[in-house]
């Protein structure tokens, strides 16, 4: 028997974030949100339309292509290009910004561009929004300069900022993410690189590359449709803000000369960078393979072409080329019993993988035999086990924050391993603490 939706009570934003609440056991609602290098908050549960949103949906149907993605080679030739701003690390509000200062600037040359090429990273929504927010910008552009509505055109080519060297068929899934957001911003074009293209791609690779946009194609039919993200109040709201803060910063910037314009897209991209890659050497961001599940056992091949990209894993990946050889002379103490040691001693286990250290777990008698150790356990057990430590040469650590970690030292405790520690900072403390001991060995 059918039943109508009008039969169920409304329920008001507040009463779904108690619901929320009550789920996360007594967590705030605010830990479900997620702060963008855009500056942009996403939030875990969006409301309806606003008036001004449903709007912008009528008028992106202006810019439309009306037509099938095709599949092209990367590195396409195009009038506007933000994939240069991309490789050196901009954020989606700084493409944008550069996609309309290079379309003023074109307009002012007397000429004027139809077809626009981004870089598409692995953040899905943004990254969809961000292809929306472009023909909405196009809209606005248009009309600011008084010329004749023309259609978009958008090449979307996969990013190879978070390609990894380490696991690289992680990189076959952050491609197909990449290329099914493509489409879902409505891309017209669609360039998706190899997983091993840091390597140098393989037959198969390239087969694998081409095949994903057809299993896109045949498998969803999402480019049958017009705006298939329309209608999506997170995609709306993240559309609307990309748009709003890059027409806001355009605007400014279409005054100045172009070296200025140069210079702050240059900085944007460099800051934006930075704050990527903070966030992932804190584990806010996960990059599979090499700072989340990270293989000590896998082997890297060098890298042949990057394609000038600034890479978020680069820094990983040299850092643990230098700390592997230490491997075998790395350890983790489990302080007390197994049951209650076990969340510390698998979390140490999981950060010391990404340095390509598979680290043996060992008793506190064994730990004369390694150079290199961290104590975890409860805090109760880990007092016991540095009570106990006498005239100790080796680089010990302990596992989270403890309350008398600075009298510790005075025991031989170098440092902790904690949640939110960057990863870059304590690798290099340890490749300058450890590497500099073997030297003077």
């Amino acid at each position: 028997m059918a039943h109508s939706t009008s039969s169920f009570e409304s329920k008001t934003l507040e009463q779904w974030k108690e619901l929320v609440t009550s789920s996360l056991r007594g967590k705030d609602w605010s830990s479900l949100t997620t702060a963008t290098p855009e500056m942009i908050t996403i939030e875990p549960l969006y409301t309806e339309l606003t008036k001004e949103q449903e709007d912008q949906i009528l008028k992106l149907q202006q810019v439309w292509v009306a037509e099938g993605v095709k599949a092209i080679e990367p590195g396409t030739q195009v009038d506007l290009d933000t994939r240069e701003w991309h490789k050196r690390g901009a954020d989606a509000v700084t493409e944008l910004v550069a996609f309309l200062l290079e379309a003023h600037n074109k307009v002012e040359a007397g000429t004027t561009p139809e077809k626009v090429a981004f870089s598409l990273d692995t953040q899905f929504f943004m990254e969809i929004a961000k292809l929306r927010a472009a023909r909405v910008l196009w809209n606005a552009f248009l009309h600011a300069r008084k010329l004749d509505i023309v259609p978009l055109k958008v090449v979307a080519e996969t990013s190879l900022r978070s390609y990894s060297l380490y696991d690289p068929m992680v990189n076959l899934l952050r491609s197909a993410n990449s290329a099914f957001s493509a489409v879902l911003g409505g891309a017209n074009e669609v360039a998706v690189y190899p997983f091993d293209q840091l390597t140098g791609e393989t037959e198969l690779s390239k087969r694998l590359a081409a095949n994903i946009l057809e299993i896109i194609e045949h498998e969803t039919f999402v480019s049958a449709v017009q705006d298939p993200a329309a209608g999506a109040y997170a995609i709306e709201s993240l559309t609307d803000q990309l748009a709003e803060k890059a027409w806001t910063v355009f605007s400014e910037l279409s005054e100045k000369t172009q070296q200025q314009q140069n210079e702050w897209l240059q900085l944007q991209s460099t800051n934006s960078f930075e704050v990527q890659l903070k966030a992932v050497a804190k584990r806010k961001q996960a990059l599979i393979g090499t700072t989340v599940y990270a293989n000590p056992a896998d082997a890297v091949a060098v890298v042949s072409q990057d394609n000038g990209y600034k890479r978020l894993a680069e820094p990983f990946e040299e850092l643990r080329a230098s700390l592997q050889p230490l491997s075998e002379k790395v350890a983790i103490v489990q302080a007390g019993d197994y049951k209650a040691s076990k969340p510390r001693v698998d979390f140490c286990k999981g950060i010391l993988s990404t340095f390509g250290w598979d680290a043996a777990v060992i008793s506190p008698a064994q730990m004369s035999n390694y150079a290199y150790v961290v104590i975890a356990g409860t805090d109760e057990d880990i007092s016991n086990v540095v009570g106990n430590i006498i005239d100790s040469t080796q680089y010990i650590d302990i596992a989270g924050k403890h309350p008398d970690f600075e009298n510790f030292q005075s025991k031989g405790v170098n440092g902790t391993i904690h949640l939110g520690q960057s990863l870059l900072e304590k690798g290099t403390e340890l490749c300058s603490n450890l590497l500099a001991k073997e030297d003077a060995q």
